[in-house]
Protein backbone atom coordinates (compact mmCIF):
# COMPACT_ATOMS: atom_id res chain seq x y z
CA UNK A 1 0.00 0.00 0.00
CA UNK A 2 1.31 3.50 -0.55
CA UNK A 3 1.42 5.79 1.81
CA UNK A 4 -1.38 8.18 2.17
CA UNK A 5 0.68 11.55 2.07
CA UNK A 6 2.70 10.70 -1.24
CA UNK A 7 2.02 11.62 -4.51
CA UNK A 8 -0.42 9.77 -6.07
CA UNK A 9 -0.69 10.39 -10.41
CA UNK A 10 -1.44 7.00 -12.31
CA UNK A 11 -1.33 7.41 -16.27
CA UNK A 12 -3.98 5.07 -17.38
CA UNK A 13 -3.38 6.61 -21.00
CA UNK A 14 -0.17 4.57 -21.04
CA UNK A 15 -1.74 1.88 -19.60
CA UNK A 16 -5.02 1.65 -22.34
CA UNK A 17 -1.61 1.41 -25.21
CA UNK A 18 -0.79 -2.12 -23.53
CA UNK A 19 -3.94 -2.97 -22.64
CA UNK A 20 -6.51 -1.49 -24.69
CA UNK A 21 -10.11 0.00 -23.80
CA UNK A 22 -12.74 -1.92 -21.36
CA UNK A 23 -16.15 -0.86 -21.37
CA UNK A 24 -16.95 2.03 -18.01
CA UNK A 25 -13.04 1.85 -17.13
CA UNK A 26 -11.35 4.95 -17.40
CA UNK A 27 -8.26 5.99 -19.08
CA UNK A 28 -7.76 9.14 -17.63
CA UNK A 29 -5.09 10.20 -15.70
CA UNK A 30 -6.41 10.07 -11.83
CA UNK A 31 -4.22 12.81 -9.75
CA UNK A 32 -5.01 14.65 -6.89
CA UNK A 33 -4.74 17.80 -5.48
CA UNK A 34 -2.90 18.14 -1.96
CA UNK A 35 -7.08 19.59 -1.05
CA UNK A 36 -8.35 16.24 -2.63
CA UNK A 37 -6.33 13.81 -1.10
CA UNK A 38 -7.51 15.74 2.22
CA UNK A 39 -11.03 15.32 1.11
CA UNK A 40 -10.12 11.71 -0.09
CA UNK A 41 -9.34 10.96 3.40
CA UNK A 42 -12.33 12.97 4.91
CA UNK A 43 -14.90 11.21 3.05
CA UNK A 44 -14.42 7.87 4.45
CA UNK A 45 -16.06 6.23 7.19
CA UNK A 46 -13.76 3.00 8.67
CA UNK A 47 -15.82 -0.16 9.74
CA UNK A 48 -14.40 -3.05 10.85
CA UNK A 49 -15.31 -4.30 7.13
CA UNK A 50 -16.02 -1.73 4.36
CA UNK A 51 -14.44 1.14 4.53
CA UNK A 52 -17.87 3.59 3.20
CA UNK A 53 -17.59 6.41 1.56
CA UNK A 54 -19.41 9.39 2.67
CA UNK A 55 -18.98 11.74 -0.07
CA UNK A 56 -21.11 12.06 -2.90
CA UNK A 57 -22.52 9.09 -4.55
CA UNK A 58 -24.62 8.15 -7.56
CA UNK A 59 -28.20 6.87 -7.62
CA UNK A 60 -26.67 3.55 -7.94
CA UNK A 61 -24.61 4.15 -4.31
CA UNK A 62 -21.42 4.22 -5.85
CA UNK A 63 -18.97 7.12 -4.35
CA UNK A 64 -18.19 9.97 -6.69
CA UNK A 65 -15.19 12.30 -6.60
CA UNK A 66 -13.64 15.63 -8.36
CA UNK A 67 -9.75 14.57 -9.48
CA UNK A 68 -7.42 16.92 -10.99
CA UNK A 69 -6.80 20.63 -11.02
CA UNK A 70 -10.08 22.02 -11.71
CA UNK A 71 -8.05 24.58 -13.89
CA UNK A 72 -6.77 21.79 -16.17
CA UNK A 73 -9.50 18.99 -17.46
CA UNK A 74 -10.70 18.01 -13.81
CA UNK A 75 -13.20 15.16 -14.19
CA UNK A 76 -15.60 12.96 -11.77
CA UNK A 77 -13.97 9.67 -11.21
CA UNK A 78 -15.62 6.34 -9.23
CA UNK A 79 -14.37 6.95 -5.44
CA UNK A 80 -13.57 2.91 -5.33
CA UNK A 81 -11.23 3.73 -8.42
CA UNK A 82 -9.59 6.33 -6.91
CA UNK A 83 -9.01 4.30 -3.64
CA UNK A 84 -7.93 1.42 -5.72
CA UNK A 85 -5.44 3.86 -7.31
CA UNK A 86 -4.24 5.67 -4.09
CA UNK A 87 -3.59 2.75 -1.90
CA UNK A 88 -2.93 -0.29 -4.46
CA UNK A 89 -1.43 0.61 -7.91
CA UNK A 90 -2.86 1.91 -11.20
CA UNK A 91 -6.21 0.30 -12.64
CA UNK A 92 -4.60 1.40 -16.31
CA UNK A 93 -8.16 0.75 -18.71
CA UNK A 94 -9.32 -2.03 -16.25
CA UNK A 95 -12.77 -2.00 -13.89
CA UNK A 96 -12.39 -1.82 -10.20
CA UNK A 97 -14.84 -4.56 -8.91
CA UNK A 98 -16.03 -5.21 -5.28
CA UNK A 99 -15.68 -8.34 -3.57
CA UNK A 100 -18.34 -6.58 -0.86
CA UNK A 101 -20.54 -6.07 -3.43
CA UNK A 102 -21.13 -2.48 -1.64
CA UNK A 103 -21.22 0.17 -3.97
CA UNK A 104 -19.93 2.88 -1.75
CA UNK A 105 -17.03 0.67 -0.37
CA UNK A 106 -13.57 2.02 -1.01
CA UNK A 107 -11.19 -0.21 1.29
CA UNK A 108 -8.70 -1.57 -1.31
CA UNK A 109 -8.79 -4.97 0.92
CA UNK A 110 -12.18 -5.16 -0.97
CA UNK A 111 -11.33 -4.12 -4.59
CA UNK A 112 -9.85 -5.61 -7.28
CA UNK A 113 -9.39 -4.96 -10.95
CA UNK A 114 -11.22 -6.94 -14.00
CA UNK A 115 -12.57 -6.66 -17.10
CA UNK A 116 -15.79 -5.97 -18.39
CA UNK A 117 -16.67 -10.11 -19.00
CA UNK A 118 -15.10 -10.47 -15.55
CA UNK A 119 -17.63 -7.95 -13.82
CA UNK A 120 -20.33 -10.03 -15.54
CA UNK A 121 -19.36 -13.27 -14.40
CA UNK A 122 -19.04 -12.11 -11.02
CA UNK A 123 -22.48 -10.52 -10.69
CA UNK A 124 -24.08 -13.90 -12.45
CA UNK A 125 -22.49 -15.93 -9.51
CA UNK A 126 -23.88 -14.11 -7.57
CA UNK A 127 -26.90 -13.41 -8.79
CA UNK A 128 -27.02 -9.92 -8.81
CA UNK A 129 -27.69 -9.40 -12.50
CA UNK A 130 -31.17 -8.11 -13.53
CA UNK A 131 -32.81 -8.84 -15.90
CA UNK A 132 -35.53 -6.72 -16.66
CA UNK A 133 -38.34 -8.13 -18.87
CA UNK A 134 -41.82 -7.06 -19.95
CA UNK A 135 -43.09 -4.20 -17.84
CA UNK A 136 -39.94 -4.13 -15.89
CA UNK A 137 -38.08 -2.99 -18.81
CA UNK A 138 -36.89 0.62 -19.62
CA UNK A 139 -38.02 1.07 -22.31
CA UNK A 140 -41.84 -0.94 -22.00
CA UNK A 141 -44.94 0.60 -23.61
CA UNK A 142 -46.93 -2.24 -22.96
CA UNK A 143 -47.86 -3.49 -19.70
CA UNK A 144 -48.81 -7.25 -18.83
CA UNK A 145 -52.18 -6.40 -18.72
CA UNK A 146 -52.21 -4.87 -22.36
CA UNK A 147 -50.26 -7.92 -23.69
CA UNK A 148 -52.76 -10.51 -22.56
CA UNK A 149 -55.80 -8.27 -23.99
CA UNK A 150 -54.03 -8.24 -27.04
CA UNK A 151 -53.60 -11.78 -27.62
CA UNK A 152 -57.34 -12.22 -26.36
CA UNK A 153 -58.35 -9.61 -29.25
CA UNK A 154 -56.43 -12.21 -31.93
CA UNK A 155 -57.80 -15.10 -30.63
CA UNK A 156 -61.34 -13.54 -31.10
CA UNK A 157 -60.49 -12.71 -34.66
CA UNK A 158 -59.39 -9.26 -34.30
CA UNK A 159 -56.40 -8.25 -36.77
CA UNK A 160 -52.63 -7.32 -36.18
CA UNK A 161 -53.21 -4.17 -37.68
CA UNK A 162 -56.43 -3.50 -36.04
CA UNK A 163 -54.97 -4.22 -32.85
CA UNK A 164 -52.07 -2.35 -33.24
CA UNK A 165 -53.67 0.33 -33.91
CA UNK A 166 -55.66 0.16 -31.08
CA UNK A 167 -52.25 -0.17 -28.96
CA UNK A 168 -50.06 2.48 -30.91
CA UNK A 169 -47.80 -0.37 -32.26
CA UNK A 170 -46.85 -0.99 -35.52
CA UNK A 171 -47.49 -4.19 -37.22
CA UNK A 172 -44.30 -5.62 -36.62
CA UNK A 173 -44.55 -4.68 -32.48
CA UNK A 174 -47.84 -6.33 -32.54
CA UNK A 175 -47.22 -9.66 -34.81
CA UNK A 176 -43.76 -10.38 -32.35
CA UNK A 177 -46.07 -9.78 -29.30
CA UNK A 178 -48.79 -11.98 -30.58
CA UNK A 179 -46.88 -14.63 -31.96
CA UNK A 180 -44.56 -14.71 -28.55
CA UNK A 181 -41.40 -13.35 -29.72
CA UNK A 182 -42.01 -10.92 -27.47
CA UNK A 183 -43.28 -10.86 -24.21
CA UNK A 184 -42.56 -14.32 -23.80
CA UNK A 185 -43.11 -14.85 -20.21
CA UNK A 186 -46.81 -14.05 -20.42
Amino acid sequence: MKDANSIHTINMNQAAKNIGPIAHASNREIALTEKQKILFWKNIEKTDGCWLWRGHRNKLGYGRMQVGDWRNNAWIAYAHRVSYAVNIEQPFSLLVLHKCDNPSCVNPAHLFIGTQEANMHDMDSKNRRVHAHGEKGGAAKMTNEKVLEMRALHANGKTRAEIGRLFGLGFTATDKIIKRETWKHI
